[in-house]
């Protein structure tokens, strides 16, 4: 049996605008394209971070596709754990964690800004019709994590 080994991790959480949302309930097949534009986004911030190379150094990630909030109402979002750093492999093979500091606002906000209308295109671009009024807030900052919520 596998786990999580024991190093920091952090949890991200991304909700989308509704328009996607409805359209994720509608083409559920849509979603495993966008999770993995979300995922290869926030695996080569953690290693650029780190000081490294997507040759050199590796993370891991585990993700709940939560499709309902609460009170049952349509709310598709990404629940991720991943590893609050990367591993690299030393000269005598052993692997070596290192952490990265904790993201600042600034930087999360650049990163979604980044791939949220990547999702949207890669979405929409399979001929799914969505408003075209976009979502005023299509994500939010946890005050207390600092982290996308």
């Amino acid at each position: 049996m596998q786990r999580m080994p024991e190093q920091p991790i952090r949890q991200w959480v991304l909700n989308f605008p509704f328009q996607l949302r409805f359209l994720f309930a509608c083409r559920p097949e849509l979603i495993e394209r966008v999770l993995g534009i979300v995922f290869r986004a926030i695996l080569s911030h953690l290693i650029k971070k780190s000081g490294y190379t997507r040759k050199t150094a590796q993370t891991g990630a585990v993700t709940l596709i939560q499709r309902f909030g609460s009170v049952l109402n349509l709310n598709v979002h990404f629940q991720m754990l991943f590893l609050d750093g990367v591993y690299t492999t030393t000269p005598w093979g052993k692997s070596r964690f290192h952490r990265i500091n904790v993201p600042g606002q600034q930087e999360l906000v650049g990163k979604v800004s980044a791939f949220l209308p990547i999702c949207h295109c890669q979405a929409v671009g399979t001929g799914a019709e969505t408003p075209s009024e976009p979502d005023p807030v299509p994500w939010r900052i946890c005050p207390q994590h600092q982290t996308p919520c």
